[in-house]
């Protein structure tokens, strides 16, 4: 298991440290041109083809724009500017980014496929202007009857300033401190996993002694420690941990699953 970490751990190390700002925009750009190469063979090879897809959904570099951007959503919603979020989720064409908890965010292929595609196409995009409009007075408002026949609902309409590279810069700031926690993760499920090898070698051992005496066995095959180990190394850290992190940590576990299984498939053909 440790092996199948390795390549998530080198590309959350080697993306970190660069993924504050648009600094190193021409190596991003290179390596999105290289990576897109790799990831669209021929069009009449369609086993390639599904292969590629298919990398790109397990890309733990994905993954962890995809988090990124639905933390920066939350983060707008707490601070009460809901209408970054949703010119985010209008500009992805994807709504309620904080509805869904998954892996695979269907955006990035219609982006190019690349964990930078969406954020480069963001910085694109010209300063924009969301209109508001709130209500001011009228029935019902302000201690104003509901049935009062002469009340008339006003309305009073403010512009709120959208400036995408901005944004951008922000999701990649985010998205550096949600790469920091998953180097913790990594190693945190790296021991998860040595608890669940115990665990079942030592659960198998029981039923079998159960069987032999004529009880019956128990029905779980192990004991899952994931979540339970977060919360023990998480509590005894100064470090402040990003609103979404328990989900990011689910979704994390679930992609080295994921990733793990689809290897293992390869090396057995």
């Amino acid at each position: 298991m440790a092996l199948l970490l390795l390549p998530f751990l080198v590309a959350i190390f080697s993306l970190a440290p660069a993924s504050h700002g648009f600094t190193p925009m021409r190596p991003a750009a290179s390596l999105r041109h290289q990576f897109t190469r790799n990831l669209m063979p021929p069009e009449n090879n369609e086993e390639a083809q599904a292969r590629a897809r298919n990398d790109a959904r397990i890309d733990v570099r994905n993954l962890l724009t995809q988090r990124a951007i639905q933390t920066f959503v939350y983060l707008c919603e707490s601070v009460r500017d809901p209408h970054s979020g949703k010119w985010i989720e209008d500009f992805l064409e994807a709504p309620n980014q904080l509805q869904y908890h998954g892996t695979g965010a269907a955006y990035f292929e219609r982006f190019g496929g690349t964990w930078d595609a969406p954020l480069l196409e963001m910085i694109k995009r010209d300063k924009d202007v969301v209109v508001v409009s709130a209500k001011r007075s009228g029935k019902g408002h302000k201690g104003w009857s509901k049935n009062n026949p002469y009340l008339e609902d006003r309305y009073v309409e403010f512009n709120i300033d959208i400036d995408p590279v901005s944004l951008a810069n922000r999701i990649l700031s985010v998205r550096e401190q949600i790469a920091n926690e998953w180097k913790q993760d990594l190693d945190i499920l790296g021991q998860a996993n040595q608890q669940i090898l115990e665990s079942y070698s030592k659960m198998m051992k029981e039923q079998r002694d159960a069987e032999l005496q004529g009880q019956t066995p128990g029905t779980s095959a192990f004991e899952r420690f994931s979540m339970t180990s977060l919360n023990f190394q998480t509590s005894f850290t100064a470090q402040v941990s990003s609103p979404l992190r328990k989900g990011n940590f689910d979704l994390l576990c679930n992609l080295c699953t994921q990733a793990s299984v689809h290897r293992l498939l390869r090396q057995l053909k």
